[in-house]
């Protein structure tokens, strides 16, 4: 799926794969849009942020409705 080193500390992925209402699902996604705008505008604010070492991320986050894999293959957690 994807090959990250197991000590690299500047990538992740997490994987869910769950059964929920579509209010839930709602929670979920209206969660993370305040967080994504939070972390935007925290990070926009040049004064507070002054002589901080800083680098570019890309985030994507993506889900949709539907099973597209009966089970997914083991992701070992490399942390263990």
């Amino acid at each position: 799926m994807i090959d990250l080193p197991k000590d690299d500390d500047q990538a992740f992925l997490i994987t869910l794969k769950a059964e929920l209402t579509h209010e839930e699902f709602f929670e979920i996604t209206h969660k993370l849009d305040d967080w994504m705008f939070n972390k935007l505008r925290e990070s926009q604010d040049l004064r507070a942020r002054e002589g901080l070492a800083v680098a570019p991320y890309t985030f994507g986050f993506m889900a949709a409705k539907g099973a597209f894999h009966d089970k997914l293959p083991p992701i070992p957690n490399l942390k263990n």
